[in-house]
């Protein structure tokens, strides 16, 4: 039900417009992450490091994620650029344009992109001493401010609409922040931070869980439909 003040003439609703908008409803939906992947290479890698297309190993992530690229090898300037075009959870085009700058060894940062399913990756390497290395996309482990999101099912007006993430690990639940202050977990979009999305802010591990509470109050009114599905 969520972007229901996008339609009018609903029957029964007596509102400005014909329409009743998201906030009045007294509607919540929980989303849950189970046993997320942390493979490095999920998507897709490139076998030796030097400029072509990806091999696509997954086109479709294990759920809603920004992704993590990066570069490896043993000879001094290691580095490259990713390109990478697909979906976000709505099913709207995205694309995200990636450099790993010369490092011994390679690198690997995330991206801010949140990516549904792929399309197509491309990557190029930066020069001299990449020809022994790989190429990689899949997903980060990490915590900090750009690791490990997960888009949510539904689009969120403010971080206020998450009520409450709840992690277990290991079958330990733990209640993040005491299930309040959630807003550096959470975004909106906009910045550095994937939109409609939610943090798995200790790292991720194959044993980890997240149930996520949301009562969402984005309306859909003059935005277009809600998702591209």
């Amino acid at each position: 039900m969520s972007g229901l003040g996008e339609f009018g003439e609903l029957p029964g609703f007596v509102t400005a417009g014909g329409a009743v908008q998201q906030k009045d409803i007294d509607q919540y939906e929980q989303y849950f992450v189970f046993a997320p992947s942390v493979d490095t290479a999920y998507i897709g890698t490139i076998t030796t490091a030097t400029n072509g297309t990806f091999v696509t190993k997954n086109y479709v992530p294990d759920y809603p994620r920004n992704l993590a690229y990066s570069v490896t090898g043993v000879a001094a300037g290691m580095g490259g650029t990713f390109d990478l075009s697909g979906y976000d959870q709505f099913g709207s085009p995205v694309k995200e344009h990636v450099v790993i700058g010369s490092a011994n060894g390679g690198g690997t940062t995330q991206g801010t992109q949140m990516f549904g399913s792929i399309v197509v990756g491309t990557f190029a390497s930066n020069g001299p001493g990449t020809t022994s290395g790989t190429a990689a996309i899949g997903f980060g482990t990490g915590a900090g401010a750009t690791g490990n999101w997960f888009g949510l099912p539904v689009k969120i007006q403010s971080t206020a609409d998450i009520r409450l993430i709840t992690w277990i690990s290991t079958n330990t639940p733990t209640t993040l922040n005491k299930g309040t202050g959630l807003g550096t977990l959470v975004s909106t979009g906009g910045g550095t931070t994937p939109a409609h999305a939610f943090q798995g802010t200790s790292g991720v591990a194959a044993t980890d869980r997240y149930l996520v509470t949301i009562k969402t109050t984005y309306d859909n009114i003059n935005k277009g439909i809600l998702t591209n599905l």
